[in-house]
């Protein structure tokens, strides 16, 4: 227990942690959980549409140890109801003595209501983990699409006509970007179903055979 140590021993034992750290060999991983060394709480989502890299994490990290790490890696996943995931995450940032606070951005998106689940925390070959659906209040977060997204939509017909030509409609959406022109490849994966080609409109398309 950390709390019956010296600031002195503290000291000394966080920097043999350090050392620890990148010394272990592969198949020598150390896992942990986040408490009593440190505290993490995520306190909001900021969707900023000036902000090109979409929404980030909003993330309060405690360390209560007089001495400062490096991380690897700090990342955080979000669940939703319909068995979404979402990752939103920082690399190689300083967590020093006290309260720090992080931006997490994720690589990609769906609008959706999630909670928070769990996080990870990587320094070397060490990990600290946390489950947040342990805690007696789940958070939970409103993720929004991102303006500046560039998205697709396929439409089934909403009539089908028994021996005519079946069609759908793609929807572009371009959001705040600028696009000047685009490809859409299409495949078929049943056999014998091909893609008539407009000249209005140039296309490259796959038939299965």
């Amino acid at each position: 227990n950390y709390s019956l140590l010296t600031s002195d021993e503290i000291a000394f034992y966080a920097d043999e942690v350090k050392k620890l750290c990148g010394t272990l060999e592969k198949g020598q991983e150390i896992n942990r959980q986040f408490k009593p060394i440190f505290s993490i709480s995520v306190t909001s989502i900021v969707d900023d549409v000036e902000d090109e890299d979409g929404p980030y994490l909003a993330v309060e990290l405690t360390n209560n140890l007089s001495t400062s790490f490096t991380f690897d890696q700090l990342a955080i996943r979000l669940v939703s109801g319909q068995s979404e995931e979402i990752w939103f995450g920082v690399c190689n940032e300083e967590i020093k003595s006290g309260l720090n606070t992080y931006k997490l951005y994720s690589d990609n998106s769906a609008s959706g209501n999630y909670y928070v689940e769990n996080v990870r925390m990587s320094i070397g070959k060490v990990s600290f983990t946390h489950n947040f659906l342990n805690e007696s209040k789940k958070k939970s977060f409103r993720i929004n699409e991102h303006p500046s997204v560039l998205r697709a939509q396929i439409i089934a017909p909403s009539e089908i006509h028994i021996g005519a030509q079946q069609y759908f409609l793609v929807r572009i959406f371009t959001g705040l970007s600028c696009v000047n022109e685009g490809k859409l490849l299409l495949e078929a994966i049943s056999e014998e179903l091909s893609f008539p080609k407009s000249e209005k409109y140039p296309s490259v398309t796959k038939s299965v055979i």
